[in-house]
């Protein structure tokens, strides 16, 4: 995988040295970018049970408040400098595994502060998920440099078996909820992949036999430098490109659902995972809730700056012009930032509605805050090409307050989520 990333390097070396890198959240999501120090390079992040992060900064596995990116411990430094690959937190919460691939161990790290230890050597390891508490999925390079072999490593009796070989370099791994390991061939813009194996075909190659990726499906193509995966709650794959810059949805379909976040000059998103599985109903999709969930995702300019971003959904805010109170004469109801070409579907109610109830449209949730008991006007409005729409009329002194929210779709009708519901008083 690294030897795909020199040319970037290189790149990035005359173009990113006067340049303010940086993670821009896509439409309907926001970032909380969290700086490393100078020269850092983030090597493997995976969320602890506190819900803080547990994070290879170059030099030591640290505890990171995610909230402010203070450090709260060092939870591991291993002996002399090392280019760490992952971290990977049991699913028990008990440790963590990390993996570098200077000296090419995997380390055990208790998270009670108990000694470390190396519980396997594994030739240049590059990604690990647990399939179970004392089982994970390892890729690295094989000896050759040309295959990537999956190894299942037994953490308690520090052995391997091979599960599978995929020609190439080595990639990412990630487990949706089906059982199913996915994982990451990069390639040249549009050749790239991921391709997963099912439960029953992981158990089957325990032993002496090993899966290629002939016996694998297609899970998302179109690809390029595939450098992290995660799966969502929604069941989406999250797919960052270490070239492309790019943190991009794909449905269980392997379709592109949503662009999640790029970068805004030379740089690549590397390192995924996921911080918030989310809370209640809400889902990790663009125009969701703060509760949807939250995934950690690696920035680097691959020169001098490396951040720790934080994503989240995030509401749009329907607003007046003029502000509320609306005074008599001529007012307009506004939305920016919205869908391309979308549909925002408006709702007026005389009352609002507490706490937000979930509607289903297909597999995404609609949250409202009106009574519908008290709804006085509904219809579609179309969004311009901008994502912006606005709504003139003209106010004789109604003198009444009104609750409007409106439900989100994209172009293609795909629904979305809500805006924040709004009281609108006029004189």
């Amino acid at each position: 995988m690294r030897s795909h990333l020199v040319a970037t390097v290189l790149a990035a070396v005359f173009l990113s040295s006067h340049l303010c890198a940086q993670l821009v959240p896509s439409r309907g999501f926001q970032n909380h970018a969290l700086p490393l120090a100078p020269g850092a390079f983030a090597g493997g992040l995976d969320a602890l049970p506190s819900g803080n992060l547990a994070l290879f900064d170059g030099t030591s596995v640290v505890e990171m408040d995610p909230a402010s990116g203070a450090v709260v411990r060092v939870l591991f430094t291993p002996p002399g400098f090392v280019f760490g690959s992952f971290v990977a937190v049991n699913p028990a919460g008990a440790y963590l595994l990390f993996g570098e691939s200077s000296n090419h161990n995997v380390w055990q790290v208790p998270l009670d502060g108990s000694p470390p230890q190396a519980v396997a050597s594994i030739f240049f390891n590059f990604a690990c998920v647990f399939a179970a508490p004392g089982l994970a999925y390892v890729s690295h390079a094989d000896a050759t440099w040309t295959a990537t072999e999956i190894v299942l490593l037994d953490v308690a009796g520090q052995t391997t078996d091979v599960i599978a070989v995929v020609a190439g370099a080595s990639g990412p791994l990630a487990l949706d909820a089906t059982g199913r390991l996915c994982y990451g061939v990069s390639g040249a813009p549009g050749q790239g992949r991921v391709i997963s194996w099912t439960p029953e075909q992981l158990a089957g190659a325990i032993g002496p036999s090993h899966l290629t990726e002939a016996d694998a499906q297609v899970r998302a193509s179109g690809l390029g430098n595939v450098y992290g995966l995660v799966v969502d709650n929604q069941g989406d794959l999250l797919v960052a490109d270490a070239v492309a810059g790019t943190l991009q949805a794909y449905d269980a379909q392997g379709q592109p659902r949503e662009s999640v976040a790029s970068t805004a000059s030379p740089g690549g998103v590397t390192c995924l995972a996921v911080l918030d599985p989310g809370q209640g109903a809400a889902v990790f999709g663009a125009f969701q809730p703060e509760s949807g969930g939250a995934v950690a995702a690696v920035y680097s300019d691959w020169v001098s700056q490396t951040d720790v971003n934080i994503v989240r959904p995030a509401r749009l805010a329907l607003s007046s012009t003029p502000a509320a109170p609306v005074p008599p004469g001529p007012f307009s109801l506004d939305l920016d930032q919205g869908p391309p070409s979308g549909i925002a579907f408006l709702f007026v109610a005389a009352l609002p509605y507490s706490p937000e109830y979930a509607v289903w449209a297909d597999d995404v949730p609609l949250f409202c805050a009106l009574d519908p008991a008290t709804l006085l006007v509904a219809g579609p409005l179309y969004l311009d090409a901008a994502g912006s729409l606005t709504l003139a009329g003209t106010n004789p002194g109604f003198g009444v307050t009104v609750h409007v929210q409106a439900a989100l779709f994209a172009a293609n009708f795909r629904p979305l989520g809500t805006t924040l519901p709004l009281a609108l008083a006029f004189q």
